[in-house]
């Protein structure tokens, strides 16, 4: 632990334009699994694959 405070320590403040971009594509890939996720249970549709096919009704005799 000492070492990572070590290496921390003697960084510049910002990242890299590297480590940017890593930070930036995980922020938008979990964003979108999470919006992907709320679509998925607001339409109760857990197979995107087949598309959105709506159920047919029960009608009671």
């Amino acid at each position: 632990m000492a070492g990572l405070r070590a290496w921390w320590k003697s960084r510049d403040v910002w990242l890299t334009r590297r480590e940017q971009g890593l930070v930036f594509f995980l922020l938008v890939v979990l964003t979108l699994g999470g919006m992907v996720k709320l679509l998925r249970e607001s339409f109760g549709n857990k197979d995107l694959g087949r598309g959105f096919v709506e159920q047919p009704l029960h009608n009671n005799p």
